[in-house]
């Protein structure tokens, strides 16, 4: 992860690896700060558009707080409710769903390092960067002939909001 690489040989690989490139950014985020504030509209995900946001806040990088608005849609809600019920309708800043998968490596292959960005520090779980939702990350290894199981919960996040 100590590595310097250019934005051209690593981006290409956003869309397979986008974990374990966000931590790669994130080691080195002031000089991939152009680099993170082109991806921010190509991460749909809302960890790692949250990740990409917070590394870019931290640093104050230059543009961010205008690409941020101008994706920003001026909203009117109203909330309807009765609170001797603690019943009605409302909104939430997140809502989705989860999902599950796993990684085998082959026989013969070296331990495979699988990094996973996440909004919940749990045990293993390393920070990443700060913000309003900090993001954590862990790296699991996949030993050669032995399972292990992969997943995240995410959606659709009330981006204006954030």
């Amino acid at each position: 992860m100590k590595a310097k690489v250019t934005s051209d040989q690593i981006v290409p690989f956003l869309e397979q690896y986008p974990d374990a490139l966000i931590v790669l950014f994130s080691e080195h985020r002031e000089e991939y700060a152009r680099t993170l504030l082109s991806i921010l509209s190509k991460v749909g995900h809302p960890t790692y558009w949250l990740a990409t946001c917070n590394l870019l806040a931290e640093i104050h990088a230059p543009g961010v707080a205008a690409l941020l608005l101008r994706d920003l849609q001026i909203q009117v809600r109203v909330c309807v409710r009765d609170d001797d019920l603690e019943t009605g309708f409302g909104e939430d800043d997140l809502g989705g769903a989860c999902w599950d998968g796993w990684v085998r490596e082959s026989e013969g292959f070296p331990p495979t390092g699988i990094y996973e960005l996440t909004m919940e520090s749990g045990q293993g779980a390393v920070p990443l960067c700060n913000g309003a939702v900090p993001i954590f990350y862990r790296r699991s290894i996949v030993v050669p002939g032995r399972t292990i199981g992969v997943g995240d919960c995410g959606g659709e996040m009330n981006k204006n909001r954030y």
